[in-house]
């Protein structure tokens, strides 16, 4: 939220008209609602917000939500009823919180997609993901070195499951995720 607050407000730099600072405004009062999430979370952080029945689902559908109300593009997501999320470990969510955040962020920052749809499926003993983009892509053997791939890469082998990067110029991204349910 802060990376497109800021690249909201970028602008200003830019041009100063009227109609523009109006805009931008709303980017401003934002940055109020930024402040309250950031002091939710640091009183979270002594509790297990993961630990509730739904409520991994629910954080997910959120992240979703709000990427929704920054962006132009089309965000889907599919959960399966059939995942117990009580009975995934809060580090496990965490990791794919953390994971869906970046994703989502990258897709926001370079992939310029109009259509940003995920999943997550259980499939026998397996949780699935997959997030797909038709955004601008990218080189996969290049990108490896970024810190954001390296973070979902350790991020996954903490969880002792495997995530691959499928992307092409032009022809957007499907990044597919899978970890032991």
């Amino acid at each position: 939220k802060l990376t497109s607050t800021r690249l909201n407000l970028f602008v200003l730099s830019k041009r100063n008209d009227e109609e523009t600072i109006k805009k931008c405004i709303t980017h401003i009062d934002g940055i109020q609602e930024i402040e309250k999430e950031i002091r939710a979370i640091s009183h979270d952080l002594n509790r297990d917000i993961f630990a509730a029945k739904d409520s991994f689902k629910a954080i997910i559908e959120a992240l979703f939500e709000n990427q929704k109300s920054i962006s132009e593009a089309n965000y889907s997501i599919e959960i399966d009823d059939k995942i117990s999320w009580e009975n995934i470990d809060s580090a496990t969510k965490m990791h794919l919180y953390r994971i869906f955040q970046e994703s989502l962020q990258n897709i926001y920052k370079y992939a310029k997609a109009k259509n940003v749809m995920a999943s997550i499926n259980k499939i026998d003993n397996q949780i699935a993901i997959e997030i797909k983009d038709d955004g601008k892509g990218f080189d996969v053997k290049k990108a490896k070195e970024g810190i954001g791939l390296k973070n979902m890469n350790a991020r996954i082998a903490a969880i002792n499951g495997t995530i691959t990067f499928q992307s092409e110029k032009g022809k957007g991204t499907t990044i597919k995720i899978n970890i032991p349910a």
